[in-house]
């Protein structure tokens, strides 16, 4: 088969675009469909994406000029179509609701769930979809509508069976995250977010960015920056923490203390002159703490030792006994 002229298959990235940002979530599966036939179809998409953002003069006064990807194409960045007549309007409407509603506002069916550190715990919606927990963890469902989930801090894993006519929507805080077909894990902490897809896909923002996250795709959106990067991520270290082990390739020693925090129910802290530094490696979580930690220390040549009601993991001269 002849390959597609390439002024084709960029106009189809763009209509795609423009589907994936209106009210049609029935377009989801055909858009998945698309980007499955040739990569050159994903790398249209994505540089539709990237331009998107320089699209409308007057963003320049509330945005700082796009970052193309890098050389190596592992990772690429998009910055949000935020503006401030945007948010005044956000905020009329809800007014505007507040008045017309009035004490209907105030019946909800939305409880949450919490998880102590290091309870794992697994949620049944409607009989088909499931939503494993992570230790220290909170997240809200709605009694009336199962294909609805707000997750306020913590880790878990979504198992979702794709409906176009019902799609699921995960909400973290302003930013929202919608299915199709998908088994995906989210991280949410005080300093960002992090969503990796293991099977089928999700939609990040799909009313402003519209960005595809696809099987082996991982998105980070740091508090107080204006971009989110996409990079790879081999999917079946995606929701590892399951199974008892948690896979990572240069990962921050900062990071993997949160996670071992989350995973053993004790705090994990990492001195600062090493929080930085990179990890690759799988650590298996057992019951035995200070042999799981023993071991890290040993494979990155640091110190463990007990601090508190936690542990420190530092630099050897800077052990505590």
């Amino acid at each position: 088969m002849a390959p597609e002229p390439e002024h084709a298959v960029r106009a189809a990235a763009i209509a795609w675009h423009i589907r994936l940002k209106s009210e049609r979530t029935d377009d989801w599966d055909a858009f998945m469909d698309w980007l499955s036939q040739d990569p050159t179809h994903s790398d249209a998409y994505d540089a539709v994406a990237l331009a998107d953002a320089e699209l409308d003069p007057v963003l320049a006064e509330w945005t700082p000029p796009l970052v193309a990807a890098n050389d190596a194409g592992e990772e690429r960045s998009w910055y949000r179509r935020r503006t401030v007549l945007g948010g005044l309007g956000a905020v009329a409407a809800t007014v505007l609701v507040g008045l017309v509603a009035g004490p209907a506002l105030l019946r909800t069916d939305r409880f949450e769930i919490a998880t102590r550190p290091g309870e794992h715990r697994i949620i049944e919606l409607d009989g088909r979809d499931r939503i494993a927990l992570n230790g220290s963890t909170r997240i809200t469902l709605d009694k009336s509508n199962p294909r609805f989930a707000s997750l306020r801090q913590g880790e878990a894993t979504f198992t979702l069976v794709h409906d176009p006519k019902r799609p699921f929507t995960l909400e973290l805080g302003d930013d929202r995250v919608q299915d199709v077909g998908t088994i995906f894990n989210v991280v949410r902490t005080a300093d960002g977010q992090t969503v990796e897809v293991a099977e089928g896909a999700v939609v990040y923002n799909p009313q402003r960015e519209a960005i595809a996250v696809a099987a082996g795709q991982s998105l980070t959106d740091r508090a107080g920056e204006s971009r989110v990067i996409l990079t790879r991520k081999d999917p079946s270290s995606i929701g590892s923490w399951r199974r008892g082990r948690l896979i990572y390739v240069g990962t921050p020693l900062s990071v993997v203390g949160s996670d071992l925090s989350r995973n053993l129910g004790v705090p994990v802290t990492v001195a600062p002159s090493i929080s930085g530094q990179p990890f690759s490696g799988t650590i298996q979580i057992g019951p035995d703490q200070a042999r799981t930690l023993n071991r890290l220390g040993e494979v990155l040549g640091q110190a463990v030792s007990r601090r508190d009601m936690g542990w420190m993991i530092g630099p050897r001269d800077r052990a505590v006994r």
